[in-house]
């Protein structure tokens, strides 16, 4: 595969980046189903959609045709598109001319969420991601998906403000999106976004020479860890003080994820109030977080374990230590399903189920 990578903003033609690997160039285009100055705009992108939507039938099971020019509910639709460009003019002394054809696209409605806990907003979800044949598995999808983060962001404000001046030239303000989501994502979708989550997660912190001089002086994380049961179903009695020290740019506390892997405090679940904050920097859900904070914590355990200094024993210790965090996870998630079970060994072992998924997916996202 190809890594395709972002160099510069084109303004010449609708809201799009151009980016180029060594199979060629390419270009993100993100088009608005219904936000242009004429009805002739809109109905353009309505029509190039409409002729290629159907694509996305053979590639997703329950997919189904969206008008894009649609408000109802009060939504409203965006298309990032991703093209291939092509030159078709080689003759000396002409200007060069290009063709664009199609290789993949991202469906994103997006709807004000007035009740959105702790900040209202617009919420982005993406419903259809749909990669050609041709152009899978060479990290398009990938390329997609983080410039959907971007402009929810607001990397390309600038642009997209411009883009949407009105007639007296003033620019239309853009309402800030307070969060991406999914909806029923495919379990590639799913290894994909927890892979970008993850990455996200981990180039946000800290560089590791600074990390003592970001966390020095604040209140240290304090863990008291009674529980001895690996299949404990009721949680644990596990009782966390988060620091209020964090550096300014990390989506989590760098003290919660950062420090000594032989501290069993290394291991200390992520509460939900520190789910949520870093899901509002960001702009994921507070689930994302956690997913993107336990495997950190496992990328973290497989190179210490590689490394082969370890004693067995120690290495039993530590993964035992991370099994009960993710485990104290995925008590309250499945809660009612565990609830079902009539007799406390079925509950442990349909936790432990839980919990092997889990591991076997954090696996193959970190590609272990």
């Amino acid at each position: 595969g190809s890594d395709t990578k972002n160099e510069n903003v084109n303004d010449n033609d609708d809201e799009s980046t151009t980016s180029t690997d060594t199979t060629g160039t390419f270009v993100l285009s993100l088009a608005s189903g219904k936000e242009h100055k004429t009805q002739q705009e809109d109905e353009a992108v309505a029509t190039y959609h409409s002729s290629i939507q159907k694509l996305s039938l053979w590639f997703i099971e329950s997919a189904n045709d969206i008008d894009v020019t649609s408000d109802e509910g009060g939504g409203y639709w965006k298309i990032l598109y991703l093209f291939r460009k092509h030159s078709c003019n080689n003759k000396k002394g002409k200007e060069e001319q290009f063709k664009y054809s199609l290789v993949g696209y991202t469906t994103l409605f997006h709807f004000y969420a007035p009740f959105k806990k702790p900040k209202a907003g617009v919420v982005m979800r993406i419903c259809q991601v749909v990669v050609l044949p041709p152009y899978q598995r060479c990290g398009h999808g990938k390329i997609m998906l983080q410039t959907v983060y971007d402009v929810a962001a607001g990397l390309y404000d600038s642009i997209l403000n411009r883009k949407n001046c009105g007639d007296d030239g003033t620019a239309l303000l853009l309402q800030e999106v307070v969060e991406v989501n999914v909806e029923d994502p495919a379990p590639a979708f799913i290894c994909l976004r927890d892979r970008i989550d993850y990455e996200c997660l981990r180039d946000r912190l800290p560089r590791v020479d600074n990390i003592n001089k970001s966390v020095s002086g604040g209140s240290s994380s304090t863990v008291e860890d009674t529980s001895t049961d690996d299949n404990a179903v009721d949680g644990g009695n596990l009782k966390t003080t988060s620091s209020t020290t964090e550096a300014t740019d990390s989506l989590i506390n760098v003290k919660l994820i950062t420090g000594d892997i032989m501290d069993p405090s290394f291991f200390t679940p992520l509460s939900d109030n520190d789910a949520t904050r870093g899901g509002v920097k960001g702009r994921i859900t507070p689930r994302q977080v956690q997913i993107a904070y336990e495997l950190y914590k496992l990328d973290a355990l497989e190179k210490l374990i590689e490394e082969g200094e370890l004693e067995e024993e120690k290495v039993e210790l530590l993964q035992k230590r991370y099994r009960l965090m993710v485990k104290k996870r995925l008590v309250k998630l499945y809660q009612e399903d565990i609830g079902l079970c009539k007799s406390k060994t079925e509950k442990q072992g349909k936790l432990a189920e839980y919990y092997d998924q889990v591991f076997d997916h954090y696996l193959s996202v970190l590609g272990r």
